[in-house]
């Protein structure tokens, strides 16, 4: 699964790592740096690390005593949106680069999940309780108990959300309001925040019908996912419409162990027995 040697294969060594890590503990801002690091130079990620822990400085500073939910969020967007400038790309928001964490952080703007990374990097090094939200249709973070939070957009500068904002992005999402006019909001773990990362990154290769592209992502998506067989099903078939049918057979044969017996197992072994046939 990973590349053999040199700094891509420490960027692989990362994913796997991130793989294994409990969830209360995962290396959200350097597994997501491992992987655009393997797009572009892994040797620079030390540069890039670093300018984490600037962050993570610099918000310490302007922490206020006591911290509320309301203070943690107006910290982070203080550092992160207004001192540094990072924003949303309105303009082009649909271009790779708002997708690749070491882009985002040269050119200071991104998609709400990429620029949310940082948010939530800065949040762990704190020990602040704020999380993502899984809206659809946008991307935002929440700071306090999940009954009363504090929302907030890294998109629009860590501007906060009224209650009012929220019901917008749910509406558009498609998502009705409960009994009592409420909306329900689900919190994503850090591994699912990079996942949504990784997953803008795959449906768009597979948009522009890029086989290698697509089989690639999601390769690294199941280093961080490890059990999740869907994953190693399409990592699989998209390794097979690559032409990789090494990868595709390890990947159907990983299905077939993780969920032996069942429908998703027994397609594996007809796309392993294509695959094989295709090899020989």
């Amino acid at each position: 699964m990973t590349k053999d040697s040199g700094p891509a294969h420490i960027a692989d060594r990362t994913l796997e790592q991130a793989g294994h890590a409990p969830e209360d503990s995962f290396p959200l801002l350097d597994a997501a740096l491992a992987a655009a690091a393997l797009d572009r130079d892994a040797a620079a990620l030390a540069r890039y690390t670093q300018h984490g822990e600037d962050l993570v400085r610099l918000t310490r500073a302007r922490a206020a005593v006591p911290e509320t939910p309301g203070h943690m969020a107006a910290a982070l967007a203080a550092t992160i949106g207004g001192e540094f400038g990072y924003e949303g790309d309105q303009a082009t928001y649909d271009a790779p680069e708002n997708a690749d964490l070491m882009q985002v952080i040269d050119r200071r703007k991104g998609l709400p999940v990429a620029l949310g990374i940082l948010y939530l990097h800065v949040a762990r090094a704190l020990d602040w309780p704020v999380y993502g939200l899984n809206l659809p249709g946008h991307f935002v973070l929440a700071a306090g108990a999940a009954e009363a939070p504090v929302i907030f957009d890294p998109f629009h500068k860590g501007r906060e959300l009224s209650p009012e904002d929220v019901a917008a992005l749910l509406t558009q999402a498609n998502q009705a309001p409960e009994d009592g006019g409420t909306f329900r909001l689900s919190a994503m773990t850090d591994r699912d925040v990079l996942v949504r990362l990784l997953n803008n990154q795959r449906v768009r290769a597979a948009q522009a019908g890029d086989a290698q592209r697509t089989a690639e992502i999601l390769r690294r998506m199941v280093l961080i996912l490890p059990q999740a067989a869907p994953l190693w099903s399409d990592y699989g078939q998209a390794a097979q419409a690559a032409g990789n049918m090494k990868a595709a057979i390890a990947a159907f044969q990983q299905v077939i162990a993780l969920v032996p017996g069942t429908d998703l197992a027994a397609q594996a072994e007809a796309l392993l027995g294509t695959s094989r046939k295709t090899l020989n």
